[in-house]
Order: C-alpha cells, then structure tokens, then sequence
C-alpha cells in the first residue's frame, strides 16, 4: 500500500495539470477570430470594415460558376453591404448578428441571379419555371433576414461548456461516486474540452474584448 499511493498521487498530480492545460488551451483557441491568422509568421490579418463572406479560392475554370465573386474568391463587398444596412433597418442589428448571415447573402445573390434569368427569359415554359423559384428564395429570404442570434442562445452555449468542463474534470479524477471508469472514459474527459468546450464557445462568436 505504501508503494502504490505516491504512485496514484503522482498521476491525480499528472492529471490535474493536463487537465489545467487543456482548460488553458481550450480558453485561448476559443477566443481567437474565425479568420485567425498566420500562426507561423505571428502576424493576424486585418478586420474588413465590411462583413465579407468567404467562398474560399476559386480555380479559372470554376470561376463562371461562382458569379458576383471577387477575384479572392469572396462575395462582392458591395453586395454584402447593402444586404447589412438592409439588415440593419429591418431588425436593428447588423449582418453577422444574424443567425446565417452567410445563408442570406447566398440567398441574396441567388435572389439576384433569378431575377435576371427571368428577366432574360422568352419562353412561357422557362417563366412559369422562374417564377415560383423566385417566389421561394425571397419567402426563405424574409426569414433569414429577421432570424437574429439572440443573447439566449449565447448564454445555452455558455452553459453547455461550462456543464462539459465539470463533466470532463469528473471524468479525468475518476470522481462518479460508486463507479470506476476505465481509462478510456478517463481519456475522453481531456478530450471533451475540443469534442464540446470550445466548439461551444466558438458558436456564441465572440467579439470585441473577448477575442484578445
């Protein structure tokens, strides 16, 4: 017995220790920028003005496919703009404080594509197809415009990690009273911190001081 207790002292210091780290990692990986940087080089990319939406580059051959794209790949900024003070004046809010703001400039730029389709259209069979197409995207479009991120939704995020942080630390001290989990289970409690900690404190999306 007195061989074996420094040795389960040893790895409950050992545990606590990865499990501070992690804690660490995790915190810092959550609070970096979506667009974070060139961690090589310790240089951050500097914030757009205007929200841009990302397509991510596009080959020559690809690029008729993807109409209204800058030549980096992302959605007209003119576009994106518009679509925020529209946004704005409907619910108060700008762009990235909706829910999907990448999901409305698609629709908005779907939007724009089949108005000019139908513009072009001659034929009665072609128009009649346009035009309940037209009529779904801006009913999907009215929807998503008004849908915002509310401060709830942020706070369950919160709570959720913070459930999962006392969850993984139970699960690393093997702490369940009457239950011995295997070391497997033990493993997973490091690992929860990237399976539901920090994907739920990316999702609140934050901003301003908590990013630094």
């Amino acid at each position: 017995i007195t061989e074996i207790a420094p040795e389960h002292s040893s790895s409950r210091s050992m545990a606590a220790s990865l499990l501070a780290c992690s804690f660490s990692v995790a915190l810092w990986t959550a609070r970096q920028p979506a667009t974070v940087a060139l961690i090589g080089a310790g240089v951050a990319r500097p914030r757009a003005a205007v929200p841009v939406a990302q397509q991510g580059p596009m080959e020559d051959g690809f690029r008729e496919l993807m109409p209204m794209a800058t030549q980096e790949g992302n959605v007209d900024p003119e576009l994106v703009q518009r679509i925020d003070l529209e946004v704005q004046a409907l619910t108060g809010v700008s762009l990235e404080d909706l829910l999907n703001p990448s999901k409305v400039v698609n629709l908005e730029r779907e939007r724009l594509l089949t108005v000019d389709e139908l513009a072009a259209a001659a034929e009665p069979e072609l128009r009649a197809e346009l035009e309940p197409k037209l009529e779904k995207i801006e009913q999907r479009l009215f929807v998503e415009k008004r849908t915002v991120f509310r401060g709830w939704l942020k706070g369950l995020f919160i709570g959720q990690s913070l459930i999962a942080v006392v969850l993984s630390g139970v699960m690393v001290f093997d702490a369940f009273p009457g239950i011995h989990l295997d070391l497997s289970l033990r493993a997973l409690g490091f690992w929860s911190y990237w399976l539901f900690v920090i994907p739920s404190l990316r999702a609140r999306r934050p901003r301003g001081w908590e990013k630094r």
